[in-house]
């Protein structure tokens, strides 16, 4: 089995399968890493391509899947959730506070609502 000839014709269906069930980038990118490194570390022996890409996606999906249930990811929602449902609890003068941060770019948001928490 030579691991880098399947990697490299594997990773763009792996990384591919990955972003569809995960939605996030960033996520499906550990989720080909994480893919990789089982088969690394499986010993598994293949009988052909189709065989080693079965098994690939197979892992990948079983890894998105690990991935939805942590505690982290099943209880998390965006900061403009969390503030809006809040808001109806909020003065006037607090309402006209975070609209304002609210029409920040995100970059700017974001740190400005971690730090304050507006």
């Amino acid at each position: 089995m030579d691991y880098e000839r399947i990697v490299e014709e594997n990773i763009d269906f792996v990384y591919r399968t990955a972003v569809c069930y995960c939605k996030n980038i960033k996520d499906a990118e550990d989720i080909v890493q994480n893919t990789f490194l089982k088969l690394l570390q499986s010993g598994q022996k293949f009988q052909d391509k189709e065989h080693i890409r079965r098994w690939l996606i197979r892992v990948a999906i079983n890894e998105c899947k690990n991935m939805w249930k942590f505690y982290w990811n099943r209880n998390v929602i965006s900061i403009e959730t969390l503030e809006y449902k809040q808001e109806m609890e909020r003065t006037d003068e607090q309402r006209e506070l975070l609209q304002a941060v609210m029409d920040l770019s995100p970059k700017y948001r974001i740190v400005i609502h971690l730090y304050y928490k507006v």
